[in-house]
C-alpha cells in the first residue's frame, strides 16, 4: 500500500513539472517604413514595416500614433518556428 501511494506521489510530482519548449526564434530586424492608417473608428495607428537582415523577410506590426519610432532603428522580433 505504501509503495502504491509513493508511486502515485511521484506520478503527480512529475506530471506537474513538465518542461515546455520555446517555439519562437528571435530575429534582428531593422525598421524600413512607417505608415499611418485608419484602422478602427476614430483611431489612427502606425504600421511599422521591419526587414530582417538574415533571411530578407519583412514583418509588419501596429503601434499607437503616440509612439515615436525612427526609420533605421533595430529591434529583436519574435518569429514562429
Amino acid at each position: 500500500m505504501k509503495a502504491v501511494i509513493g508511486i502515485m506521489g511521484l506520478v503527480i510530482l512529475f506530471a506537474c513539472g513538465t518542461s515546455k519548449e520555446i517555439e519562437v526564434d528571435f530575429v534582428n530586424a531593422e525598421l524600413v517604413k512607417i505608415d499611418t492608417v485608419y484602422r478602427y473608428p476614430n483611431n489612427y495607428q502606425q504600421v511599422l514595416t521591419w526587414k530582417s537582415k538574415d533571411n530578407n523577410v519583412q514583418y509588419v506590426s501596429y503601434a499607437s500614433i503616440g509612439n515615436v519610432y525612427s526609420v533605421g532603428s533595430r529591434m529583436l522580433v519574435m518569429v514562429k518556428r
